[in-house]
């Protein structure tokens, strides 16, 4: 379980190393990487519940201190080190990473959305080349994430219900936005990141047994800005 994991871990104050690049307390860290992490992994942290989630993360930063002053990749190992170190459940693991990538997508840099009319285009000639957007991400469905979605909106105050095993995350008008996809969509996304050709993504995603409404997932993509005009093919 994973509270017997960190029960025996839990890293006083006085325990974390410093920076070493100001002389800052050791306290002032502390705060500023506990609130970087529950930046990054709130529907994670969520799950996890108080005090537990605390200890969590404790033990993370004490095994995986940051190098630099900059906390933008603090989280980055988090759900390696709970799926290894922690052995924490698949939907724990699939949170984390959720969470995760929604912090790659907040930061990640900027480039043009493809719209409507080159979506309609491009339909017309499924072999032409398209890429995906700098900000798209996603967690792919599992057997063991069947509420993923749901899950991890819960965890997000404010944030609108979601469904769906697996979720897509976008950044189209400067704010990120998720939405839930299946194990068809998810296959279309796979597929389109390593062959940058819809056709072939259309042909993977119907190999799976769930349908694929392209005209629907068409309209999604543009909605999360999933999509960017190739480089060689403006």
């Amino acid at each position: 379980m994973l509270e017997d994991r960190i029960a025996d871990h839990i890293l006083a104050v006085d325990e974390l190393p410093t920076l070493g690049l100001a002389r800052i307390y050791r306290n002032t860290v502390w705060r500023a990487w506990l609130s970087a992490m529950a930046h990054q992994f709130p529907s994670t942290l969520e799950a996890i519940g108080q005090p537990r989630a605390e200890a969590v993360v404790r033990l993370f930063l004490q095994r995986n201190p940051p190098s630099s002053a900059v906390l933008i990749d603090i989280g980055e190992a988090f759900p390696h080190f709970l799926k290894q170190d922690c052995r924490a459940e698949p939907t724990l693991i699939a949170l984390a990473e959720a969470d995760w990538l929604w912090h790659v997508v907040h930061v990640a840099p900027d480039a043009p959305c493809l719209g409507a009319d080159e979506w309609a285009r491009l339909t017309e000639k499924p072999e032409d080349p398209i890429d995906l957007h700098p900000a798209c991400q996603w967690v792919s469905p599992t057997a063991e994430t069947t509420e993923l979605a749901k899950n991890w909106a819960a965890g997000r105050p404010g944030h609108a219900p979601l469904v769906g095993a697996g979720l897509l995350f976008g950044r189209p008008y400067g704010a990120v936005v998720a939405v839930g996809i299946n194990a068809a969509e998810s296959a279309f996304l796979n597929t389109l990141k390593t062959t940058h050709r819809l056709l072939i993504a259309l042909e993977a995603a119907l190999v799976v047994p769930v349908p694929l409404d392209i005209t629907s997932f068409g309209q999604t993509l543009m909605n999360v800005g999933a999509l960017t005009p190739n480089k060689l093919n403006p």
